[in-house]
């Protein structure tokens, strides 16, 4: 699909909302999520776009805030947010 086609060309910047990000990561994960995943995906209040590879891998990037706050997580216990007790019954 042509936004998963797009993510898989990783840009080196992305912008959301009005904020400009930059790649700083990228990595292959499966289907499961630890809590240093979610660590990794919500680094220094970054974001991370996914795009499947295969049925169960999928390919991560990860952008930063460029001279901006980035997203604004409501952190309850890094690296858990508010609304990850429907997500992960934290």
């Amino acid at each position: 699909m042509a936004n998963g086609d797009k993510i898989a060309t990783m840009p080196q910047f992305v912008e959301v909302d009005g904020q400009l990000y930059q790649m700083t990561d990228t990595w292959v994960a499966n289907d499961s999520v630890s809590t240093e995943e979610i660590a990794r995906c919500r680094a220094n209040n970054g974001i991370v776009f996914q795009t499947c590879i295969t049925d169960t891998t999928n390919r991560m990037v990860h952008y930063e805030p460029v001279n901006g706050s980035g997203y604004a997580y409501n952190f309850t216990s890094f690296p858990y947010t508010a609304n990850d007790a429907v997500v992960f019954g934290f």
